[in-house]
């Protein structure tokens, strides 16, 4: 028997052809063939800034960007630096040993990742054509060597620069949580303050600035440690966060709006309202403290969406429910933690705007209701039970209204006319 050392495939003729394309042997490997068109991964960038460019949702980048993982922010599209706008980025190598720089555009005001360019899929396609149009030229072993010494070069780099952040960033926790407890300890109880009496809600556990506070703290954003930094100011509110037992950051609500220490922790740390199990959770203070108010049962506030799934996991032996926002972040947020959840009826409406649209006792009686189940969750078979109905039938006793049944039967046997 013939070996075949290269794939033939059939023509439309009948014709036995040699394939010149995935492994003749003008191929080449995907990192071989980035050796070739590039002399190293930042020239990739170079050559799709304009993609790059294009990708920056609500930004304005008009360099090369920092190649490190860490947050950098960005003007916005009218060049304004508002601070809620910024990207990461970083080198990725692949399994396939491939790497190719990938850049993660971050809108601070809405929240959430925006866009990513990662040229991969481009750069894939580009070289699958190059082999179906046998234009792949032949791996050059120096080529690549010197592809490869750049790319690791430049990722270890970025690497090392990236630790150097985070020890600084872990540094900063520290101090942040330090100027916390000062600032803490020198506040007094929170019997009246103007966000309270807005809200219509009592400041459990909460305290009020009395002077202003200055710490030499840490900006993440800014990789720079800033002296006196505000902690504080006079009159400002004071939402403690928790951590492993220990104060690690303060939110504290001004004028101005809501702000934590800079380079404060606020991953996994959480605010309790203590009350009757089981408890809540809930996003923002003012509808923890809501729900705490109407329900009487502890309400842990994890201060943001993105935060919930980590608070929950710390929380996970207490059978919790959400309080979630009635808007597609706090459904999200409750989807992501794998919890159920109760969200007020209107649409972008927290539970104190409808405890205090609707008043308490309205709130209380949804806030009893049974939760939206968490979906892939196992439901309790009683459950099921207690909210079956008797069946209500199309055809007594063959087929039910609001079901799916099937009909089967020989050639000519009036089927269709059946259905119809």
């Amino acid at each position: 028997m013939t070996k075949l050392t290269h794939p033939f495939f059939i023509d439309s003729a009948g014709q036995l052809i040699r394939s010149t394309g995935h492994y003749g042997e003008m191929a080449s490997t995907f990192t071989e063939h980035l050796s070739q068109r590039f002399t190293s991964p930042e020239q990739i960038i170079s050559e799709r800034f304009g993609q790059l460019q294009a990708a920056s949702i609500g930004a304005l980048l008009d360099a090369v960007p920092v190649m490190d993982g860490a947050p950098h922010y960005l003007p916005n599209n009218k060049g304004q630096r508002n601070k809620q706008h910024g990207y990461f980025a970083e080198f990725v190598q692949a399994k396939d040993g491939a790497i190719i720089p990938r850049v993660t555009f971050h809108t601070f005001k809405q929240g959430g990742h925006t866009a990513v360019w990662y040229p991969r899929d481009d750069l894939w396609k580009e070289w699958e054509q190059a082999k179906e149009n046998g234009t792949a030229t032949a791996p050059d072993p120096e080529l690549l060597n010197q592809y490869q010494a750049k790319a690791e070069a430049m990722k270890a780099a970025a690497d090392a620069k990236r630790a150097a952040l985070e020890a600084e960033a872990n540094k900063g926790q520290t101090a942040a949580a330090q100027a916390a407890q000062i600032a803490w300890a020198m506040a007094s109880p929170a019997d009246q303050h103007e966000y309270l009496s807005r809200k219509q809600i009592t400041g459990q556990g909460l305290r009020v600035a009395d002077e202003k506070q200055t710490a030499r703290l840490w900006s993440r954003q800014g990789g720079e440690w800033i002296e006196d930094a505000t902690v504080c100011n006079k009159g400002d509110l004071l939402i403690p966060l928790f951590h492993s037992g220990e104060l690690v950051n303060l939110q504290r609500i001004t004028p101005e709006g809501k702000r934590f220490i800079m380079g404060g922790q606020t991953a996994g740390a959480f605010h309790r309202i203590e009350g009757a199990a089981p408890a809540f959770i809930a996003e923002g203070y003012a509808t923890a403290a809501t729900v705490a108010e109407v329900t009487g049962r502890a309400v842990i506030c994890a201060f943001s969406a993105g935060n919930m799934p980590a608070v929950a996991e710390i929380h996970k032996s207490e059978s919790l429910t959400v309080a979630a926002d009635n808007d597609p972040a706090g459904i999200k947020a409750a989807t992501n933690a794998g919890l159920p959840y109760i969200a007020p009826p209107a649409d972008r409406q927290d539970w104190n705007d409808y405890a205090n649209q609707h008043g308490t006792e309205a709130a209380l009686m949804l806030l009893q209701q049974k939760p939206e189940p968490v979906v892939g969750a196992l439901i309790n078979g009683w459950d099921m039970a207690d909210d079956a109905s008797a069946p209500s039938f199309l055809i007594d006793g063959i087929l039910e209204e609001d079901a799916n049944g099937i009909i089967g039967g020989a050639s000519m046997t009036y089927k269709s006319f059946i259905v119809l």
